[in-house]
C-alpha cells in the first residue's frame, strides 16, 4: 500500500494534487491507497448499485482495506432507499459496521466530546459539517453529537483489525472545491496520527458498567456543566433573535423600497398605531390611532424627496376617501428614507425636503417625516411613554415637516431632545 496516497469516492468537486476519485461502481480498488474517504450521498442517485455484482466487490475490498491497516472516512449522509440484489434497502446497509442504523435529522449545531487526534481535526473542520443523520452512542467510540443530546451521536470512531473506521457528518453543500481540498489535508494528518497509534483505547461495551473510584463524581460533574452549556446555548439564542430584531430597525436609516416599508409598519405597530396595508396594495398604509385615520407613503431615496412623492401620497389620499364617504378626514404622512446610501452622521445639512415637494404637502396638508426621526419618535416614547399622546396628536397637527427629532447626525441611542 502506497504511504499518503487517498482516494475520495463520492460526488464532490475537489482539485487536490495528491487525491484520486471514483465512485462506487466504479472498478478502481481501494488497495492502491492508505485512506479512502466515503461519500454515501452519491448513492441516492443510482438506482441499483448490483447490476455488475459491485456490491460484493466493494465489501470485500473495504474488508482487506481494513485488515491491511486502511482508514475509511465515512460521511454519513441521510438514510436512502437503494435497490441491493432487486430489493430495496437502505445505505446504511453498506455501512461495515454490525447493525448500523442511522435516523434522519438535519442541523449545524455538534457539539465535541473527545480527544486527540479528534480534537484536532474538529477545531480545523468543524465549519464544514453539517449532521444529515445520527445513531446510537453506542456505536464505537462517539465523539461528535447533536449539540445538548448526548444519547445522539454524529461522528465515531471504531478500530477494526489493523484498520480504522471514521464517521463523520456530512459535508456543507456550500463548501467549495478549496475548503474541500482543506478537509482532504485534515483528514489525510487525522488518519496519520490513527496509525501511530495515538487515539485512547476503546474500551469494550461491558466496561461501562464498572464505577472506578472518583469516576461517578466526575461524570455527574460533566451532566452538569452539559446541562449548563446547554441553558447558555440558549440564552444566547434568545439574546440572538432579540438582537437581530433591534437591528432591523437600521433599514429604517439605510433601506429602502419593500424592506423599508415592512419595517415603518412594524415600528409604527410597536408605538401603538392599529397598522393595515394600502386598499389597493399601491398605498403602502393604512394607520388609525384614537380614532384619527391616515395614509402612510414610504420612501427610500439616494437623494433628496420628490414632489411626485407627496403628488403620490396625495392620490391615496384621495382614493382613500373616495372609498370611505363615511370618514370626514384623512391625514397623510409620509416616511422619507432621503440619502439612504449616505452615512447618517453625513447627511446633516442636506436639503431632505426640496421646496416644490414641501410647497405641494403644505397645501394639502401633510406631514412630512424621516424615518430616522421615526425611529428616535420609537425610541424616545420607550423612555417617556406618558408623552406618546401629546406627540402623535402633534403629527397629525403637523402640516410640512415634523420639527422635532430632526438631527440625524445624533446617535440614537440615549437621544432624548423633543
Amino acid at each position: 500500500m502506497t504511504e499518503n496516497t487517498l482516494l475520495f469516492m463520492g460526488d464532490y468537486e475537489f482539485d487536490h494534487p495528491e487525491c484520486d476519485w471514483c465512485d462506487f461502481e466504479s472498478p478502481t480498488s481501494f488497495f492502491d491507497y492508505h485512506i479512502v474517504i466515503w461519500g454515501l450521498s452519491e448513492l441516492g442517485a443510482l438506482r441499483s448499485i448490483m447490476s455488475d455484482s459491485c456490491f460484493p466487490r466493494r465489501i470485500g475490498e473495504i474488508r482487506s482495506f481494513l485488515e491491511s491497516s486502511g482508514c475509511l472516512v465515512i460521511l454519513c449522509p441521510t438514510p436512502q432507499i437503494i435497490e441491493i440484489y432487486g430489493r430495496t434497502s437502505s445505505t446504511d446497509r453498506l455501512i461495515p459496521i454490525k447493525d448500523f442504523a442511522s435516523t434522519e435529522a438535519n442541523g449545524k449545531k455538534i457539539a465535541f466530546r473527545g480527544s486527540e487526534p479528534f480534537k484536532s481535526y474538529w477545531e480545523k473542520c468543524a465549519e464544514l459539517h453539517t449532521y444529515n443523520a445520527y445513531f446510537d452512542p453506542s456505536i464505537g467510540g462517539p465523539f461528535l453529537f447533536i449539540q445538548g443530546h448526548m444519547d445522539k451521536a454524529v461522528g465515531t470512531y471504531i478500530p477494526v483489525g489493523n484498520g480504522h473506521i471514521v464517521i463523520l457528518p456530512d459535508l456543507n453543500e456550500e463548501c467549495n472545491p478549496d475548503e474541500i481540498d482543506y478537509f482532504i489535508d485534515a483528514i489525510r494528518e487525522l488518519a496519520n496520527e490513527l496509525r501511530k497509534g495515538t487515539t485512547d483505547y476503546l474500551l469494550p461495551g461491558w466496561a461501562d458498567e464498572v464505577s472506578l473510584p472518583g469516576e461517578s463524581k466526575i461524570v455527574e460533574s460533566i451532566r452538569t456543566i452539559e446541562k449548563e452549556i446547554e441553558q447558555l446555548h440558549s440564552l444566547q439564542d434568545e439574546k440572538q433573535a432579540r438582537l437581530t430584531e433591534i437591528t432591523k430597525n437600521k433599514i429604517l436609516l439605510a433601506g429602502q423600497g419593500p424592506p423599508l416599508e415592512n419595517q415603518v409598519a412594524k415600528v409604527l405597530e410597536e408605538i401603538g398605531f392599529a397598522v393595515q396595508p394600502g386598499m389597493t396594495n399601491r398605498q403602502d398604509h393604512i394607520i388609525e390611532y384614537n380614532g384619527k385615520v391616515a395614509v402612510v407613503e414610504v420612501k427610500g431615496r439616494t437623494k433628496s424627496g420628490k414632489e411626485e412623492d407627496a403628488r403620490q401620497l396625495e392620490t391615496w389620499v384621495s382614493e382613500y376617501m373616495s372609498g370611505h364617504k363615511e370618514q370626514t378626514e384623512c391625514k397623510g404622512f409620509l416616511f422619507l428614507n432621503a440619502y439612504c446610501d449616505t452615512p447618517l452622521f453625513e447627511r446633516a445639512g442636506k436639503t431632505i425636503f426640496p421646496d416644490s415637494m414641501l410647497r405641494y404637502s403644505i397645501r394639502n396638508e401633510h406631514c412630512l417625516m424621516t424615518t430616522t426621526q421615526l425611529l428616535r419618535l420609537y425610541y424616545y416614547f420607550q423612555q417617556h411613554p406618558e408623552e406618546k399622546e401629546k406627540l402623535i396628536e402633534e403629527m397629525f397637527a403637523t402640516v410640512g415637516v415634523f420639527e422635532k427629532f430632526s438631527e440625524p447626525d445624533i446617535i440614537i441611542e440615549g437621544s432624548s431632545d423633543a
